[in-house]
């Protein structure tokens, strides 16, 4: 019976060869273009939001672009050698990463609103209200984008190449040259090591279960569960002039592989373990290839410093189903080697918020989080009080409302994080602030302020 089940697997693993060798069923499309722009140097960083593009290139610049009309809205200049750029969540701000500097802007008024500076800046992801900035050496800090604190900090003592976050945001998985490294996101605590035994050229979290990796020197492209350390797929098909890019898909089926040798873009069926389509994109060598969130654009940047942005309709096929149970390589798969190490403990700068990972993963819509606090409570009149508000939430804040002393004030997206009033008359006061989120759930954090007139005991204190 083993006899039987190994020669049935050679024979699937030739015949996937041999499919993918002769592009088997594999159809060419051609893709309908959105946008063409350019930079002065190459265009490393894409992201999108509904139907605006933000792009950041090598010259020093980002670029804001309007998809529908087709045309450009703004150029900002960065400070220092630039990383990366994305919208936020609600797409009200972009923050971007140059080698010198975190910086927030707002996303109307491309006014900078705040920065984190420092040096060796390398990558970042967001975490909700907090930013987890990769250092070119050793180090990994997350900071609170509310106070500007610094959370933790991680001293990995390997240079970083990568940063991910799954998409509960429980995890962030960091790569390194050939490894892996998986952390809790909140607290830093280190959860395990894959070793790849390969120069990784990227990877990516998928469905909240599986990190997709693929290599640049021997060609291969795995998927790992890595709750359970466990090989799912590896393949082994490219060379070094081949795989530039690849996009992992939501389905777990299907793949994008970006092509800068054949300057294709192709779905990659990884039961099947061959191409089904392809779109042939430019004459000119393609430079890196990026698929939006919702997996609506494809954008693509080549080495003539140029972009085109590209609908994916008739390429990506949206399909719900799990890894293939069948595993073909040409060599025979082994789990990856799990290193057992003792990573430092992160420093802790400021208490972090604790999350306990429950056995089984369920989708909990909680209540926005809220705090509100004033500098004082109770005082003589003309009384100046500053009230300090935080409002989070995993879905995004939708509007706010705010009822000071009497004065009402309603309106969408986040409350500000500071607001200063006056009482200049005796009374009890109640300052009320509510916050809803996008799927209609509300907070509600209330203040109590007595102001007062100057007594007897405080003219006598005066003169004291």
């Amino acid at each position: 019976m083993k006899k039987l089940v190994l020669i049935s697997l050679i024979f699937i693993n030739l015949f996937a060869q041999s499919a993918f060798k002769n592009k088997v069923n594999e159809k060419e499309i051609v893709l309908q273009k959105v946008l063409k722009g350019s930079h002065k140097n190459r265009v490393i960083s894409f992201n999108f939001y509904n139907d605006k593009l933000i792009t950041g290139s090598s010259d020093n610049t980002i670029k804001i672009w309007d998809l529908k009309e087709q045309e450009l809205l703004k150029t900002i200049n960065i400070n220092g050698s630039f990383k990366k750029v994305v919208f936020s969540k609600d797409g009200s701000k972009i923050y971007t990463l140059s080698s010198k500097e975190f910086a927030i802007l707002d996303s109307k008024t491309y006014k900078v609103l705040n920065t984190i500076e420092g040096s060796s800046f390398e990558n970042f992801a967001l975490d909700n209200d907090s930013v987890i900035i990769l250092f070119y050496y050793s180090k990994i800090k997350k900071y609170n984008l509310v106070t500007g604190e610094e959370v933790y900090t991680i001293k990995s003592g390997t240079y970083n190449q990568t940063i991910k976050i799954s998409q509960n945001n429980k995890y962030m998985a960091i790569s390194y040259s050939s490894d892996i490294k998986v952390f809790n996101l909140h607290t830093g605590e280190f959860i395990t090591k894959f070793s790849i035994k390969d120069s990784i050229s990227g990877m990516n979290f998928i469905n909240n279960k599986y990190i997709g990796v693929f290599t640049s020197y021997k060609g291969y492209i795995s998927i790992y569960n890595f709750k359970t350390e466990e090989l799912q797929v590896k393949v082994k098909k490219f060379d070094r002039n081949e795989l530039n890019n690849c996009l992992f898909l939501d389905n777990l089926s299907e793949l994008l592989i970006v092509n800068s040798k054949n300057k294709t873009i192709s779905l990659f069926d990884l039961a099947k373990q061959q191409n089904i389509k392809f779109a042939k994109l430019s004459s000119d060598t393609i430079y890196n290839g990026v698929l939006s969130k919702d997996q609506k654009y494809i954008a693509v940047s080549f080495t003539n410093n140029t972009f085109k942005i590209y609908n994916s309709n008739g390429l990506i096929n949206i399909k719900k189903q799990d890894i293939p149970k069948v595993t073909i390589s040409k060599e025979p798969v082994k789990a990856p080697v799990v290193v057992k190490t003792v990573e430092p403990k992160p420093v802790v700068k400021a208490k972090p918020v604790v999350v306990k990972i429950p056995a089984i993963e369920k989708t909990i819509d909680k209540a926005p989080s809220l705090l509100l606090e004033a500098s004082t409570v109770n005082g003589i009149v003309p009384l100046e009080v500053t009230f300090t508000i935080m409002a989070t939430d995993d879905k995004g804040i939708d509007s706010y409302y705010i009822n000071l002393a009497g004065k009402e004030s309603m309106s969408k997206g986040t409350p500000p994080t500071t607001l200063k009033y006056t009482f200049n008359n005796e009374g009890t006061y109640k300052v009320i602030v509510v916050v809803k989120d996008t799927n209609n759930q509300m907070t509600k954090k209330s203040i109590t302020i007595k102001s007062r007139e100057m007594s007897f005991s405080d003219y006598k204190n005066m003169y004291k």
